[in-house]
């Protein structure tokens, strides 16, 4: 399943990709040791991975969800066909 974002100029997606990995089953581990990145572990793919605090772009979100074992965001619009 996609999950369709639309987002605000500057917005952070950080919040919106907590929710999706608290929902898929993920678990907090441990502040970050330097800077803002929280480990957390997904049952999913078996592995740690980091979580910005201020997730700014799709592509970021995306690879993260990648390395979660979760689907990819698209952003509103992808994909359709604008042409009339």
């Amino acid at each position: 399943m996609v999950t369709v974002y639309s987002q605000s100029m500057g917005a952070s997606l950080t919040p919106k990709i907590i929710d999706l990995i608290k929902a898929a089953g993920c678990e907090y581990i441990q502040p970050g040791h330097r800077g803002n990145h929280d480990i957390w572990f997904s049952p999913v793919s078996n592995l740690h991975f980091p979580v910005d605090s201020k997730i700014r772009s799709i592509k970021s979100a995306n690879i993260l969800l990648a390395l979660s074992g979760l689907p990819r965001l698209t952003e509103e619009g992808e994909g359709e066909n604008t042409e009339d």
